[in-house]
This record gives structure tokens, sequence and C-alpha cells, in this order.
């Protein structure tokens, strides 16, 4: 379970890639940015349930059918990283 949202670690290291992904959308049906969802994956959230559970997305008018490709696809690459050291 996640407690809570911790800063962004591995996934936007640079200043520059936090501040595309406080700009851009992570949803765009419920407005919740890039930012949100990273945080929430670095807090520990591994499925996208957990990430709509802390972050409100998946609840907009296209069901997480947009949202959902993009955290899959994140999600991934987390789990890429992880097993390459």
């Amino acid at each position: 379970m996640i407690s809570s949202i911790h800063p962004i670690r591995a996934m936007a290291q640079t200043n520059s890639e936090q501040t595309l992904a406080r700009l851009r959308p992570g949803c765009i049906c419920t407005g919740v940015k890039l930012i949100r969802i990273l945080e929430a994956i670095d807090a520990g959230a591994t499925s996208f349930a957990e990430i709509a559970r802390i972050t409100g997305i998946g609840t907009g008018s296209c069901d997480g059918r947009r949202c959902g490709r993009r955290v899959a696809e994140l999600l991934a690459m987390r789990q890429d990283r992880r097993n390459r050291g």
C-alpha cells in the first residue's frame, strides 16, 4: 500500500525533465499532470489501479483508455530500469 507521494527520483532526473513533467498532461480527461503519475510510481505504485487511486486518473470520460497506455509505458520503463540494476 502506498501511503505518501515522494519527490521524483529516477523517472525525471534533470530539472528540465521535472519541469516538463509538471507541465505535461498525464490524464487529459481529469487534468492530472504527468508529474503526479511519476511521483506515484516513485512512491512504489506498481499498477494502473494503484496509480489511479493515488492520483485520480482514469475517472474521466475515456475511463482510462488514454492515460492507461501511458501509465503502462511508464511502468514498463521503471521495471526495465530496475532489471538493469
